[in-house]
């Protein structure tokens, strides 16, 4: 995105020392320190362990969601047995199911604790 693009979208800054703005540098540094006193922000190993897991949590829902499609599929496929329909129908019962399940859940848990923690902290 080109500087010009973000000034049309966003205007001209109104800090600064030029003669159309509305306070100056130093001024926006006394009410920053102000307003800003005791607020800490987060690290770079904060922010890429958020990142990570707002990726991962992108990648386990476009599996779930693209699974749901296919098995709606093969479903109606069902007399006809590929390889596809063979692999759905061992996970979907016995211990290799079950297992798949559980990891699946154990996965989207810690997702969901790192993916609040981080709403929290950024709040």
């Amino acid at each position: 995105m080109s500087r010009e693009h973000c000034l049309t979208n966003a205007g001209e800054s109104r800090i600064g020392s030029s003669p159309n703005t509305s306070i100056t540098f130093e001024e926006w540094s006394v009410i920053a320190s102000v307003c800003f006193e005791g607020v800490s922000t987060i690290s770079s190993r904060e922010r890429n362990l958020a990142t990570a897991f707002g990726i991962l949590s992108y990648l386990l829902l476009s599996i779930v969601v693209v699974s749901k499609i296919l098995s709606s599929a093969l479903e109606d496929m069902d007399h006809k047995r590929t390889w596809l329909t063979k692999c759905c129908s061992t996970f979907n019962g016995g211990i290799i199911g079950l297992y798949a399940k559980l990891g699946i859940d154990v996965v989207v848990a810690i997702a969901l604790v790192v993916q609040f923690w981080a709403f929290f902290r950024l709040r």
